[in-house]
């Protein structure tokens, strides 16, 4: 079967319902079905659920939102690991551009880099947010500050302005947290 690309009215709405969801323990998941399928033993035993196989895989860590408030806040990169990027001797490993997006397009599509980054064990990636007119960027002031809330601290460990050549004060460089893997 083919899969097909998400839209961005998918990811608007796949990021809208994946905010309000607490995952299940085991016990309460099988609690749940027992409630659902009512007395019949042989239906609950085909229908039970165990998912400690899966407490311990790795591949599955992603934080969580409760989790998320534990995180520490970003912080701004140290002027040795900002000179290194700068000078291209930290590569810049992946990057998104925010132009033409609306605020809520601009927080779903960083929120999914940001997530896909991170899973994929990069380090450094590039933000362009531009500079907006007259330098007064609505992107440029809003993204520093979604990077502080708790959806996005469980990846981000620092940022900080990107140098000239990467678009300055229109792009930011963030250093994501290293993955658990």
């Amino acid at each position: 079967m083919k899969r097909r690309k998400l839209t961005t009215e998918d990811r608007t709405l796949w990021t809208t319902v994946a905010k309000t969801v607490t995952p299940l323990r085991p016990d309460e998941l099988n609690r749940l079905l027992a409630n659902e399928i009512g007395t019949d033993k042989s239906l609950l035993e085909s229908f039970r659920v165990d998912l400690s196989h899966l407490a311990n895989d790795p591949a599955l860590s992603w934080p969580n939102s409760a989790k998320a408030s534990t995180k520490p806040l970003p912080s701004r990169l140290d002027k040795p690991t900002h000179q290194k990027i700068s000078a291209g001797r930290v590569s810049i490993e992946a990057r998104v551009d925010l132009h033409g997006l609306t605020q809520s397009q601009a927080h779903e599509a960083l929120l999914f880099f940001l997530q896909r980054s991170y899973a994929e064990q990069r380090r450094h990636v590039l933000v362009i947010t531009g500079k907006g007119s007259a330098g007064s960027g609505i992107l440029r002031r809003a993204v520093p500050e979604w990077i502080k809330t708790p959806a996005f601290r469980p990846y981000v460990s620092g940022l900080d302005n990107a140098a000239r050549h990467h678009g300055g004060d229109g792009a930011l460089y963030i250093r994501l947290r290293k993955h658990p893997r």
